[in-house]
């Protein structure tokens, strides 16, 4: 039987936690982790995670079974990092873990914003290919004029 976990990041106040945990009760949660500001665990010699700041979401993906669900209020309530969301993606995506977010109209049990993994994987190789061509720039993703979403991504 399929688990469906609910996840809150600690960056959220103490009423958006409540707020949270409730919502996600409320959509099906049966287990609801709230990820503790620290402190956080030493990984071992040669351990490396984008998610050593997270360490009960890394946990929990690496637990989490096929068929189960990882559900968040907002994507940006799973990992506040657009890194750490593709390596969170690749790893859910990889353990047959589906991935709601309540407010983002994601649901990839349902077929339902299951293109997002592609879009994602799509962005990981866009991100990987500029660091590969220009080693010590930033990458910069800056919203188009007039607020019309049209993005430009360009090195600074």
């Amino acid at each position: 039987m399929a688990t469906v976990f609910g996840y809150v990041h600690f960056s959220l106040g103490k009423q958006e936690i409540a707020d949270a945990k409730t919502r996600l009760a409320a959509a099906g949660a049966t287990t609801i982790i709230v990820e503790s500001p620290g402190p956080f665990p030493k990984l071992g010699p040669g351990s490396v995670s984008p998610l050593k700041k997270q360490p009960a979401l890394f946990d929990l993906i690496n637990s989490a079974s096929k068929g189960d669900v990882i559900m968040a209020v907002r994507l940006y309530h799973l990992t506040p990092a657009i890194l750490r969301l593709l390596f969170v993606n690749e790893k859910l995506q990889s353990a047959g873990v589906a991935l709601v977010s309540l407010d983002d109209g994601l649901d990839t049990r349902q077929g339902e914003g299951g293109g997002i993994f592609p879009a994602f994987n799509a962005l990981a190789t866009l991100v990987e290919d500029y660091r590969s061509r220009h080693r010590g720039t930033v990458l910069h993703i800056m919203e188009g004029n007039g607020g019309d979403g049209g993005g430009v991504v360009h090195g600074g």
